[in-house]
């Protein structure tokens, strides 16, 4: 099945092409959140928003939202761009890349103080955990990427699992790991499947350009999303080839392909990070298309479209990068960017927002978050 919404426009800047802009510039931080600075965060809220910083100054921070106040705090830059937040256990890991040497910050999760340091991850993308153990897929410049293993008792790397080149999202189902491998700007075609009792690793090749968001597991199945590819001339000045997304079902295996969408679209946020949300308790698939300002909310059960928005421009505000389904509210947090003055496409040093939506995406509430966002965490 295909359906239409928007093709890419130019100005899309897929994370590979701004790490080959930003890799002359040699950054590297080894700092704490909140050391050297303004100490402990005293309160954090419901709702902690991941703002990537401006990539040359290197501020990523993170903004909290109390809904029961609605009050909004924004919080210590981290000396890093910051990928995403993770929760486990009563902490938050921060996964933050300053494109020389990356790490993940441990923080209590109440109050955002920093616990710990994970260091030796190259440039870290997801996270996934185990009962004693957890997962982080790294990219690579220029080569391909791995798999960390970390010990939760020793927040140290224990282990590194070649995968496939720029490696994206983590599955973990049981006993395995499924890598999805985005490859450079999309022309990846590879699912690494790593048994996590053996470090043993198999690449599953799969029928999409760009496997980059896989969701879901156990009797959901396994999810992908896959973005697409753009091929570009010697000097980026030109696009050659452009292909389109996909969205591929498989059996909680990967063994079998269950049903496939084909889009017209390439899925992709606008701060390149991920394309896509899975609320399994709605058995609903929400995907981003940024440059279009579009989010296509799908059936998992169906495994068909079943609406589209186009978010406005209204304010001043375009693409989309982070979004997150409150299960109990129902409602859908999603982060904007502010355009530019210097023309039609997304400011990266300037403060986004937050918007609360309704179930039918009826805009309900907005506030200010950092600059780049680049994820939404609803803490349970």
């Amino acid at each position: 099945m295909t359906f239409t919404i928007f093709s890419k426009s130019p100005f899309f800047l897929s994370l590979t092409w701004m790490l080959t802009v930003f890799m002359s510039i040699g950054l590297s931080a080894c700092e704490l959140i909140g050391s050297g600075n303004d100490g402990e965060i005293s309160r954090s809220g419901t709702v902690l928003i991941a703002n990537g910083g401006n990539f040359g100054d290197q501020n990523g921070t993170i903004t909290s939202f109390d809904q029961q106040t609605g009050v909004v705090d924004q919080h210590t830059p981290m000396s890093g761009f910051l990928q995403g937040l993770v929760a486990n256990d009563g902490k938050i890991y921060a996964l933050l890349n300053t494109f020389s040497i990356g790490r993940v910050d441990v923080l209590e999760a109440e109050t955002l103080s920093p616990i710990d340091q994970i260091a030796d991850v190259t440039a870290p993308r997801f996270m996934v955990f185990g009962s004693d153990l957890a997962y982080v897929s790294n990219f690579v410049f220029g080569s391909n990427g791995h798999v960390s293993v970390i010990s939760l008792s020793t927040n140290a790397v224990q282990n590194t699992i070649p995968v496939g080149e720029n490696p994206e999202g983590l599955l973990l189902d049981g006993a395995f790991l499924f890598v999805a491998n985005n490859g450079s700007l999309g022309d990846g075609n590879t699912v690494t499947v790593i048994d996590t009792k053996t470090d043993n690793t198999v690449n599953r090749t799969v029928p999409c350009d760009g496997p980059r968001d896989i969701l879901g597991g156990g009797n959901d199945g396994i999810i992908i999303i896959c973005s697409g590819k753009t091929v570009y001339n010697a000097d980026f000045s030109e696009v050659l080839e452009r292909t389109h997304g996909a969205i591929l079902f498989f059996d909680s295996s990967m063994d079998m392909l269950e049903d496939q969408i084909n889009l017209n679209f390439q899925p992709l946020s606008t701060n390149g990070t991920a394309a896509g949300i899975f609320v399994a308790s709605k058995n609903e698939l929400y995907v981003i298309d940024g440059d279009a300002n579009t989010i296509t909310r799908i059936n998992t059960e169906s495994r068909a479209v079943t609406s589209q928005v186009q978010l406005s421009t209204a304010g001043g505000l375009t693409g989309i990068s982070g979004i997150a389904y409150d299960e109990r509210e129902n409602i859908i947090y999603v982060g904007r960017f502010p355009v530019s003055s210097g023309g039609p496409f997304p400011d990266f040093t300037t403060s986004g927002t937050i918007q609360i939506y309704s179930r039918t995406f009826e805009l309900t509430e907005s506030f200010l978050a950092g600059v780049a966002i680049s994820q939404i965490l609803i803490k349970n």
